[in-house]
């Protein structure tokens, strides 16, 4: 099966999983799902990751709280291949006054739009997160 979008499919890997209360989902195993993970481990929507033996799919684990609420509410893809944005640093969006977060590829890496903006460098918006 081939994917036109494996970042939105990784997305909706994510999203209908939490919606089923999962503990964890397996997804295609890339340098920027990965970076994406990170990013959002690094603000604690996400548990760990464990990458398979052949290399090929990513495992990773959920969030709850004690009423097994998940940390991860609500993911929504900005970019596609067909239509990228982009932003300054000065444009770069905050999702719920700052209770969320923006995954942003930029130059220097994958990295929140907090970061990118302290770091004073746009790019391009992945995806929003809650």
């Amino acid at each position: 099966m081939s994917f036109h979008d494996p970042i939105s499919d990784f997305l909706t890997r994510l999203r209908n999983a939490i919606g089923r209360k999962h503990r964890f989902v397996d997804v295609i195993n890339s340098k920027m799902i990965r970076a994406i993970i990170e990013v959002l481990r690094g603000e604690g929507f996400l548990g760990s990751s464990e990458v398979s033996e052949d290399n090929k799919t990513i495992r990773v684990f959920f969030r709850y709280t004690k009423e097994m609420d998940p940390v991860l509410h609500n993911l929504s893809v900005i970019s596609t291949p067909g239509c990228c944005f982009y932003a300054k640093c000065v444009d770069v969006p905050y999702v719920l006054g700052g209770m969320g977060v923006v995954v942003v590829s930029t130059s220097q890496g994958v990295m929140t739009g907090k970061e990118a903006k302290k770091r004073k460098i746009g790019g391009k918006l992945i995806c929003s997160v809650w």
